[in-house]
């Protein structure tokens, strides 16, 4: 791998080092001029170097999987299932395309889909970085995980909690 070529790159520069030095001492020994031409820096500055990419791509890589179990938290974990024999609530993981669903206000929403009826104002900052609440009536799109800050409504589910736009990013 790239290591084992770093590795024998470096380790080729110090024996050359070691052996230029030698025959530089040699040299001077028997009063011959010995100008000697070390790489025992370059050596070291490239193994510096790629220990520093190293620890640079380890913490963005810890980052990464934080920022990734924060997004899951987001996730809802149960829902409101509207059947024919009344509202039931489930794990929003159960959920699937075609179901409707009754988001009340402070419901974190388990799907993605389309307001059926009723109306709400809800926080999809997390998708369009704008701060501004948007108002949802009949027949507007709503992402799964925003946040609903006020109203009630029965969503009709598109795309389920492993599919929804959340989850994919």
């Amino acid at each position: 791998n790239m290591y084992s070529l770093i590795a024998l790159g470096a380790g080729a520069a110090c024996v050359y080092s070691v052996v230029e030095l030698i025959a530089s001492a040699w040299r001077l020994s028997i009063g011959a001029a010995a100008d000697p031409v070390l790489y025992f820096g370059t050596s070291s500055m490239i193994m510096t170097l790629v220990s520093l990419g190293k620890y640079f791509e380890v913490r963005e890589r810890h980052r990464a999987k934080e920022a990734v179990s924060r997004l899951s938290g987001i996730c809802p974990k149960e829902a409101r299932l509207v059947t024919a024999d009344g509202i039931s609530t489930v794990e929003a993981d159960r959920v699937r395309a075609g179901d409707r669903i009754l988001v009340k206000m402070g419901d974190v929403i388990a799907a993605d889909g389309v307001v059926e009826s009723g109306s709400g104002v809800i926080d999809e900052s997390m998708f369009t970085g704008e701060n501004i609440p948007m108002k949802v009536n009949e027949g507007d799109s709503v992402p799964g995980a925003a946040r609903c800050l006020s109203g009630e409504f029965v969503l009709r589910v598109q795309k389920p909690l492993p599919e929804m736009r959340l989850t994919q990013i």
